[in-house]
């Protein structure tokens, strides 16, 4: 599954980016087909944003979150994504 991880006025560290293909290989479980796997993560002030979209057979399905931190908003959109995909 492709996987592209684009970050909106932060810096991704190697920290992040492996919590972000941990999170990602994860949801194989719940769905093996999945076309295009893409992350948004995004930093305002003190408000810290997640994206996730997946492409799976022509729909667009996302799951977005927000935190404290970016591994806590990566883990509410990914939470989200699973509940998305065991649909």
């Amino acid at each position: 599954m492709p996987m592209r991880l684009t970050a909106r006025h932060c810096e991704i560290g190697g920290d992040l980016k492996r919590h972000v293909e941990t999170r990602s290989r994860h949801f194989g479980r719940f769905f093996e087909n999945i076309i295009d796997l893409h992350w948004l993560v995004e930093v305002n002030k003190h408000r810290h944003l997640a994206e996730v979209s997946a492409k799976v057979y022509g729909t667009l399905l996302t799951g977005k979150g927000n935190g404290a931190d970016l591994r806590t908003a990566v883990d509410q959109a990914a939470d989200k994504m699973e509940a998305q995909l065991k649909k």
